[in-house]
């Protein structure tokens, strides 16, 4: 069968090798569509999880797919069944860094009576849609850690797929004031179509006059800071976290998304002036069911978040155009005819 390898940095290609089969506590997933994550161009770059290493590294982790086999001692699936993968559960590390991914036509899921390794999915959920349940849900978490109200002023630093989820997600929680920022118009475009209530490019606006102007001001030994509550940063960028810290009011909570690639440089009299509270947020402990709830119901209509569907053979064109945010928002390959 064909599946996507990392053999190094830049290095990425379609290799053929031989298709899995479920031991009594696994379960195999016919993939019927995987999206491409920022962590995956990560990796592509690096060539590994942190860098090169001696095995090929599969990639693809946003997977949904139909069982093709369920192995003996695990309860309550069934062959035929559609469900969504949780990369992360019994510590698979599905294409990140464990050696399966879900850029395949099969895929290997070990160990799926221990957890929820997959989770079923509703018939008429299309797989555009149910490959979004893992990104979906990492943003989810980032609101959850947020602690946001309805009467939050929030904004959403960095407009790809995880920053549109969280767009989708404040939205669910009822969040009246959201704000949307990024560099690319198309992805700022996708942001509005999902609920944000205003958009900003930093390349055009200065952020904190903008903010100031609709969230107002807030005082801090008599200079004026943005009263803005709760910013989700979703960047990765150091001198976006920076802007942040300076501009925002006392008080203030920042909730850090982005996988930074080095350490960040901040100045700690600020945090301690204004009393700032930093929320890491990663992965997804409760979320992936609450979302598959929010799709199944059909009041959030996530195509904007979508911009590009490719098969597995066109991989190299898939990856290139997600690894450009202003040509792109999610892009999803299909490894097999659905």
């Amino acid at each position: 069968m064909k599946q996507v390898n990392l053999h190094g940095p830049n290095d990425v290609r379609v290799d053929d090798v031989d298709p899995p089969h479920a031991g009594a506590n696994d379960v195999v997933v016919a993939v019927d569509a995987c999206g491409i994550c920022g962590s995956d161009v990560s990796y592509v770059a690096l060539g590994g999880l942190t860098g090169p290493t001696r095995q090929p590294m599969p990639l693809g982790h946003e997977v949904t797919g139909t069982l093709a086999e369920v192995g003996a001692n695990v309860p309550d699936l069934q062959p035929g069944m559609r469900v969504v993968v949780n990369p992360m559960s019994s510590l698979n590390m599905i294409g990140n860094g464990g050696p399966e991914g879900g850029f395949a036509e099969l895929l290997l899921v070990r160990n799926a009576h221990c957890e929820p390794a997959v989770v079923p999915i509703p018939g008429h959920l299309c797989p555009a849609v149910a490959a979004l349940v893992e990104p979906l849900s990492v943003a989810a978490h980032a609101v959850h850690q947020a602690r946001v109200t309805t009467a939050s002023r929030v904004v959403v630093l960095g407009a790809g797929p995880i920053g549109l989820g969280a767009v989708v997600a404040l939205k669910q929680r009822g969040v009246c004031d959201i704000v949307a920022v990024d560099l690319s118009a198309k992805r700022l475009e996708a942001a509005r179509q999902l609920g944000a209530d205003a958009v900003v490019d930093p390349a055009h606006d200065d952020l904190a006059t903008v903010l100031g102007q609709r969230h107002g001001h807030a005082m801090l030994f008599r200079m004026p800071m943005v009263a803005t509550d709760v910013f989700l940063e979703c960047t990765g960028v150091e001198s976006v976290m920076q802007t942040v810290i300076g501009c925002c009011r006392p008080g203030a909570r920042i909730v850090l998304v982005a996988v930074y690639k080095r350490a960040l440089t901040l100045d700690p009299r600020l945090l301690l002036a204004k009393e700032l509270e930093i929320v890491g947020s990663i992965g997804y402990p409760n979320e992936i069911p609450a979302v598959i709830d929010w799709l199944s119901e059909g009041k959030i209509d996530v195509s904007p978040m979508i911009s590009h569907r490719f098969p597995l053979d066109r991989f190299a064109e898939a990856f290139a155009l997600a690894a450009d945010p202003q040509r792109s928002t999610k892009v999803l390959v299909y490894p097999r005819d659905i």
